[in-house]
């Protein structure tokens, strides 16, 4: 019966009564087992002992069954021609383009790859740029900072202590220092 879902499921078969009937017969399985013989099946419906069983039925391949009446059945067959065409011109497009268009189209994207391959080639060489003059930003900062808690004319020069800050502060902002890291490091 899992075999039996699986192939169902690979053909797109979908029905919600399939699982009661199958957990069904899962239960009057094991009766049978417990009780020794079997137990009744259900009853045929009219439509079962008249036309049969629906096994081997295969509802995709009746094109007609979902259409209401000739206007809509003619209207989706056009659409089939059309695009039945459309794939033809494609085909015989395709056909018709020359091993030198095919060549140059190629070139075009390798060129295109070779140009996105550079850019981020240079990004990366740019943000590496960045990080090492942040690093030396840093680096200046506390130098500063230091000789600026060494020396009295450092301290008592205002535009000094208040460059210091405010680089400070953008450090902090762009994430370059952390906050407790600037706070021990506050001018006197």
């Amino acid at each position: 019966m899992a075999q039996t879902n699986l192939r169902l499921g690979d053909i797109g078969y979908k029905s919600t009564e399939l699982i009661p009937i199958i957990f069904e017969k899962l239960n009057t399985m094991l009766d049978e087992r417990q009780l020794g013989f079997k137990t009744e099946q259900h009853e045929l419906s009219f439509k079962d002992a008249v036309y049969g069983g629906t096994k081997g039925f295969v509802d995709r391949h009746y094109v007609f069954k979902g259409f209401q009446n000739s206007q809509e059945f003619n209207e989706y067959l056009q659409i089939l021609m059309d695009w039945e065409k459309q794939a033809a011109e494609a085909v015989e497009g395709a056909q018709n383009v020359t091993r030198e268009e095919l060549d140059s189209e190629a070139a075009e994207v390798q060129r295109s790859m070779a140009d996105i391959i550079n850019s981020a080639v240079q990004v990366k060489e740019l943000q590496k740029e960045y990080q090492s003059s942040i690093d030396n930003l840093r680096q200046q900062y506390f130098k500063m900072s230091e000789a600026a808690d060494k020396f009295s004319f450092l301290q008592e020069n205002q535009y000094i202590k208040y460059d210091l800050l405010e680089l400070q502060e953008l450090l902090v902002k762009g994430g370059y220092m952390e906050p407790e890291e600037a706070a021990s490091s506050v001018l006197s």
